[in-house]
Parts: structure tokens; C-alpha cells; sequence
């Protein structure tokens, strides 16, 4: 009965490996088919892509970190989204060059994207209330 008892141990714990072990493989194909994927996918035009950022007038102080026109953009798309209401739920494809687009991980992408979308329709509801 104990060697009845052991064996099963062994099995089921068997099993638990190999299932783990089929998942971490499984993890890892999706990372390097990620990695194949081009970084591309954006709607913008190639001319609106390759035109420079308007130079900051020298009495205008810049926001930390917006070097380029695409952080500028995207924080005219969020202003005007939280004002009009607007549904942020739709679908919206990032420029290349941004740093969301440029996220090693899918994943972390569309997660920020969501919680961004969630955030934009909590606060238009509570200008409704208001």
C-alpha cells in the first residue's frame, strides 16, 4: 500500500512537471513569434511620420520628456477625449516611434492601453454626475 501511495505521488507530481515544463516552452515560442512580428501597424501617414516637431518658442517651457510630436499628439488625442466624452474604447493603433509602440512586451502595451481607455471613461462619468 505504500508503493501504491508513492507511485502516485510520483505520477501526479510527473505530470505537474511536465505541464509546467510545456508551458514555460509554450511562453517562450510566443516571445520569439512576438519578436518576429514588425513593430509597424500604425495608420498615420508616412509624410505625418517623417515631418518635424514644431520648434518650442523660446518663452514656451517644454514638458519633461517630449522631445518629439507624438507625445504632444497623444495629449491632444487624451484632452480631447476626456472633453468631448469620446469612446476610448475603440480601437487605436500607435505611431512606431512611440514609446508604447516600442514595448518589448505586447502585453505591457495593450494593458496600459486599456487601464488608459478605463481611466479616460471613469473620469468623463464623473463629469456627468457633476
Amino acid at each position: 500500500m505504500l508503493t501504491d501511495g508513492l507511485w502516485l505521488s510520483l505520477i501526479g507530481m510527473g505530470v505537474v512537471f511536465a505541464v509546467l515544463s510545456l508551458l514555460a516552452l509554450s511562453i517562450r515560442a510566443f516571445e520569439r513569434i512576438d519578436s518576429l512580428i514588425p513593430e509597424g501597424g500604425s495608420t498615420v501617414d508616412t509624410e505625418a511620420q517623417t515631418a518635424e516637431p514644431a520648434p518650442v518658442a523660446s518663452g514656451e517651457a517644454a514638458l519633461p520628456g517630449s522631445d518629439d510630436a507624438t507625445t504632444a499628439a497623444a495629449i491632444a488625442v487624451a484632452l480631447a477625449l476626456a472633453e468631448t466624452g469620446g469612446d476610448a474604447s475603440s480601437t487605436m493603433t500607435l505611431p512606431s516611434g512611440s514609446r508604447a509602440a516600442s514595448a518589448t512586451n505586447t502585453w505591457v502595451a495593450a494593458g496600459r492601453g486599456r487601464e488608459m481607455a478605463n481611466r479616460l471613461a471613469r473620469q468623463s462619468q464623473g463629469n456627468r454626475n457633476r
